[in-house]
């Protein structure tokens, strides 16, 4: 995505003259949350993000893993486990920088998004893979009507 979106956060100002984009394609009810974005996250506006087991604000990483680990603290073979980031559940709603301590973050919790106007990480690109990434949460991500093959 290399578009710049104006603020969208309620109370902001849009640019002079406001042009509109594509964020959302469809009805859904558009919910945000507020929530700590961790420490050297550098997270952009419309990134798909997670939480990491501190609750925290990280980029969505659909391959994170841990390896288990036995009693005694020794590796426990070759298992490996999805973790707290490799579950997406949300959108920034702004970009935050946080390279230089955690910062607060606001992000979307819910809504109907236009698939092609968030921030993916490499390799998730169909939209198959996309709509996976948000199964059980009450975010939907499609395609624009009007780039699906229906209408003029």
């Amino acid at each position: 995505m290399s578009a710049t979106y104006p603020n969208t956060i309620a109370g902001s100002e849009y640019p002079t003259p406001f042009v509109p984009f594509d964020l959302l394609a469809g009805e859904a009810p558009l919910t945000t949350n507020r929530a700590t974005v961790a420490n050297g996250q550098n997270l952009a506006q419309f990134q798909v993000v997670a939480m990491n087991a501190a609750g925290e604000l990280v980029a969505w990483n659909p391959a994170a893993t841990a390896t288990v680990t036995d009693g005694d603290g020794t590796p426990g073979g070759t298992l490996q486990i999805p973790v707290t980031a490799s579950r997406a559940i949300g959108i920034m709603a702004q970009a935050v920088n946080a390279g230089s301590g955690a910062l607060p973050g606001l992000y979307y919790t819910g809504g109907h998004f236009n698939h092609e106007a968030l921030v993916w990480p490499g390799g998730t690109t169909t939209l198959a893979a996309r709509r996976a990434a948000f199964a059980g949460t009450p975010i939907t991500v499609s395609q624009l009507i009007r780039d699906s093959g229906f209408g003029g």
